[in-house]
């Protein structure tokens, strides 16, 4: 990859990887489908990284400033993911694999 952007692909790769196989265990490990579910919605997100976004770039020419633009966006989605996954895995922690749902955030009243 041209542009210094080879470095910043393969870091993000390698993020996605490590992310999807923490994923891969919590699916083994949660009973309830519920969470099953939702692990697999974070998964999506990744392989959407791996496919469309990085994919893209594999497959497409395309000027240095458009790649990086793809690969920000991978970026934001890549963060979405990864609250995810991280929530996921604080749920698997404390309520165990037989957590029902994730837990409700505290709301303020107006």
């Amino acid at each position: 990859m041209q542009n210094g952007l080879g470095p910043r692909i393969e870091e993000l790769r390698a993020q996605v990887g490590e992310n999807v196989a923490m994923l891969n265990q919590m699916d083994r490990q949660f009973t309830q489908p519920y969470m099953k579910q939702l692990v697999r919605r974070a998964r999506f997100y990744f392989d959407d990284i791996e496919t469309v976004f990085l994919g893209m770039l594999d497959r497409l020419p395309m000027p240095p400033e458009q790649q990086a633009a793809v690969i920000k966006n991978a970026e934001t989605v890549f963060s979405i993911a990864t609250q995810l996954t991280v929530r996921l895995h604080v749920i698997l922690i404390t309520d165990g694999p037989d957590a029902m749902a994730l837990a409700s955030l505290p709301t303020k009243r107006l």
